[in-house]
């Protein structure tokens, strides 16, 4: 099942490349990057282009969006409903992303669902919990 095509693959290194310099993204370009992240959360376990897989997809989506530095509250709205459910899932990888790309975008309301984490079995993700945490407090 091809889920990235080598448009959508171009499109996400432009928007990529665009946030590192801007630390801005439009909401057109948000969007898109929460369908690709949702598509590729819903296909996980299946072959995704020639060498992309979903976990890759998800880093790439969420590493690009946790460089942005300047967000609306409907830009914060839209990232904590996408990403709340990453929170509750067994993807230790998907949880630490998660809260960091939250944190990036300041969506404070996430506070509560990322706390807990703090005390999580998983090393990796309480650290990146509490790096989360941090830039919180910032």
């Amino acid at each position: 099942m091809h889920i990235v095509s080598m448009e959508d693959g171009l499109r996400l290194q432009t928007i990529s490349r665009g946030v590192a310099q801007s630390h801005t993204i439009t909401d057109d370009d948000l969007d898109w990057m929460l369908m690709l992240l949702k598509s590729a959360s819903q296909t996980d376990g299946q072959t995704v282009g020639r060498t992309a897989k979903p976990i890759e997809l998800k880093m790439l989506d969420l590493g690009t969006l946790q460089l942005v530095k300047e967000t609306t509250p409907q830009q914060q709205d839209k990232v904590f409903s996408a990403l709340l459910p990453l929170l509750y899932g067994n993807d230790t990888i998907n949880k630490g992303e998660a809260d960091l790309t939250l944190a990036a975008f300041k969506v404070t309301k996430a506070i509560p669902y990322i706390q807990p984490q703090l005390k999580d079995p998983n090393r990796g993700v309480r650290r990146d919990a509490a790096s989360a945490m941090k830039a919180f407090a910032r």
